[in-house]
């Protein structure tokens, strides 16, 4: 009997063994069509010039806290925003005669690029126009002013050359480029640009809205958010264009208990700061359950080919290797992020004297939410993992569902592959589908479309990211020469996509 289990292990060890073997050795990259990269004419120092100036526009957007009973306020400097727009009519003189523009919400703008086959679906491109302000301890930290648009050492420096008026202004020179050209497009292009994303994005819910009542249905939708990233997926050697098929969702609660008053020389059980502290650790205790599925499976899906042999032989076999692949990527923050629904405790407040027993304490807590975790999902896990009817829960005011996943089976989503493969042919660059891990004014349209992605056609180093939103913002004049011939090609072979 013994010897016939033995037997029967060893057995099925081998077809296991074998299993992995074949599937692995099978595993091969997914075809793609490689689009060859279009040029426009463009005058090198012109268009860097351009960007320069367009960096030197202090178009902020920011949230002024609450003040005095009234509610916090999102500030713009309409002066600031108003010569913005003059410079782009001064810049791009054939878009602002060719292309109708719109104004919305006072400073958003929604371009149209009629195309000669109105039957087609149009598509539409946008960024944003609007800029985080910069720290001021950081400001000895900025090798050139944050708005001064410097020409240095190769690269454009200032706000926006990332995140992401440098998209903005890449998007309008591709666009002025083919139209100076003679060309049209088959199907109907729209720009749109808004002007408040850093700071919610009402611009863009605006232009959503317009496109709505209008019954304009774009096939695509492509916005900021992934790059073409170097040395960051472990076992790639290739850089990667990680284009955003989904984004998380957002929702902040406030906890808060109530406590016995009075010297702390004779206290309850629990204290008001006790009850809450308690609750958080529960809630630490226990985060929203890691799964792998949706854009981040995709992700590992489209890379994993490109890998070792043994890295190769883990990702073609996740019936068997998922739960140790869950473990490593749950134990850094950035992969973490990619699996489960994260929770943060960012503020906590409780008393005012250490002698003295707190009369409240509050904690708030902020989460990200994958897709498929709904908000109300996330408000029982914690109810129940709190269990303490002690404890209220209170919903902050703006909260948002995560994305739909969009498909990546359609033309135009190969269309724009194609487009990133053909413009960095000379880096054997890999694209692929990925999880937005932070908000983008795409998000904004998905009443209107089924496909939103995102993606910029900018190559980053791991110690770029911190520039983003942080000091030392720049782009590589060459870098972005490339991105304005992303967004021809691009423009171009979607163009070519029939209607499905």
């Amino acid at each position: 009997m013994v010897k016939k289990i033995l037997a029967g292990c060893l057995a099925l060890l081998l077809i296991s063994v074998v299993a992995v073997l074949l599937r692995t050795l099978t595993l091969s990259p997914e075809p793609a069509a490689v689009v060859e990269a279009f040029d426009v004419r463009v005058h090198q120092d012109q268009v860097i010039g351009r960007l320069s100036q367009a960096i030197q526009f202090k178009t902020v957007s920011q949230v002024l806290p609450a003040k005095d009973g009234n509610p916090p306020r999102t500030l713009v400097d309409a002066e600031v925003f108003s010569s913005f727009h003059g410079f782009l009519e001064q810049s791009f003189p054939a878009v602002h005669e060719r292309l109708e523009r719109i104004v919305l919400n006072e400073f958003s703008l929604l371009y149209r690029w009629q195309g000669s086959e109105p039957q087609k679906p149009p598509i539409l491109l946008t960024a944003h126009q609007d800029v985080v302000p910069y720290s001021l301890p950081d400001l000895e930290a900025w090798e050139h002013p944050p708005f001064s648009g410097a020409l240095e050492d190769g690269f454009v420096w200032g706000r926006g050359t990332l995140d992401d008026k440098s998209s903005m202004i890449a998007i309008l020179e591709a666009v002025e480029g083919l139209l100076e050209q003679g060309w049209q497009p088959s199907r109907t292009v729209y720009l749109a640009f808004g002007h408040d994303e850093e700071v919610g994005g009402t611009g863009a819910a605006a232009i959503a809205d317009y496109l709505h009542e209008n019954s304009i249905r774009p096939e695509l939708v492509l916005d900021e958010g992934g790059f073409v990233m170097r040395s960051m997926i472990p076992g790639v050697s290739q850089p990667v264009g990680l284009i955003g098929i989904a984004e998380k969702g957002y929702l902040s609660v406030e906890l808060q208990t109530e406590g016995k008053v009075g010297h702390s020389s004779m206290p309850p059980p629990q204290t008001a700061a006790s009850i809450i502290s308690a609750a958080v650790v529960n809630l630490e205790r226990h985060p929203p359950a890691k799964r792998l599925d949706g854009a981040t499976l995709r992700l590992f899906e489209t890379v994993s080919p490109h890998m070792s042999f043994g890295k190769r032989a883990v990702f073609a076999n996740l019936w068997l290797f998922e739960p140790l692949v869950l473990s490593i990527l749950e134990s850094k923050e950035s992969t973490n992020a990619t699996i489960r629904s994260t929770q943060a405790v960012t503020m906590l407040n409780s008393g005012h004297k250490d002698n003295v027993l707190p009369a409240t304490a509050t904690a708030v807590v902020n989460y990200r939410l994958l897709p498929d975790d709904s908000v109300d999902d996330i408000l029982e896990h914690i109810r129940n993992t709190i269990n303490d009817e002690r404890v209220a829960i209170t919903v902050y005011p703006y909260h948002s569902e995560a994305s739909q996943v969009s498909d990546t089976e359609n033309a135009l989503y190969q269309a724009m592959v194609g487009a990133g493969l053909g413009v960095f042919r000379e880096q054997d660059m890999i694209m692929a589908p990925y999880l937005t891990i932070g908000a983008t004014d795409a998000r904004h349209y998905q009443e209107v479309t089924k496909n939103q992605y995102r993606f910029l056609p900018i190559p980053l180093d791991r110690e770029d990211l911190s520039r983003i939103h942080g000091p030392n913002e720049r782009i590589a004049v060459e870098d972005y020469l490339r991105m304005i011939r992303f967004y021809v090609t691009f423009l171009k072979s979607s163009d070519a996509v029939n209607s499905p």
